[in-house]
């Protein structure tokens, strides 16, 4: 029945080729590793830098200083662990791109981009409810808006939150073409 059509082929069907990805396909991961570095390295520098103290009066006539830092915060510290580890990781990987030689290495780098991405999109969701709540206030929880306090402080981390949602966007691309590239690779024989 090797010839009709209609029959059931019982070989194992096996990959077309072992070599990575090339072409244009190097180039554009290159590039949307790179703007993912600038982008996560600019929301991790924000962040860290983050610091504003503010006199405040009291009802007594005396003053009290107050500061705001990104440490205070256990959500602004995995924002910045996270946007660290991504910057270091795509300066890594846009490095190591042109030097990707087998499927397998690529495949590796692919989920290495997808955990970034979900470290990205992770981070930035807690910094914006964070934000948010700072910057409205939760008058069922009993939260006070402090943006107007701290007006410096928020639109740093405001900025940090935006940027790092440039850079998950780049990530997420990476991971698409990466995973187009990957699927158009290994292509299976029918």
């Amino acid at each position: 029945m090797a010839g009709s059509t209609g029959s059931f082929d019982t070989e194992a069907k096996k990959p077309v080729g072992v070599d990575a990805p090339t072409g244009h396909g190097k180039m554009i991961l290159a590039t949307l590793r790179a703007l993912t570095f600038a982008t996560s390295l600019t929301a991790f520098l924000l962040m860290i830098t983050d610091k504003q103290g503010v006199t405040l009066p009291n009802p007594d006539g005396t003053s009290t200083r107050a500061h705001a830092k990104w440490h205070y915060d256990g959500t602004f510290i995995y924002h910045v662990v996270a946007t660290g580890i991504v910057f270091i990781y795509t300066l890594a990987a846009t490095a190591a791109t042109f030097t990707i030689k087998t499927a397998n290495a690529a495949f590796v780098f692919f989920l290495l981009d997808l955990v970034g991405s979900y470290l990205l999109i992770s981070s930035v969701s807690s910094v914006v409810g964070v934000a948010y709540i700072a910057r409205e206030g939760n008058s069922h929880l009993g939260y006070g808006e402090v943006c107007s306090i701290f007006d410096k402080f928020c639109n740093q981390i405001i900025a940090s939150g935006v940027i790092t949602v440039a850079s998950f966007v780049f990530l997420l691309l990476a991971v698409i073409v990466g995973a187009f590239k990957l699927m158009k690779h290994w292509a299976y024989v029918s």
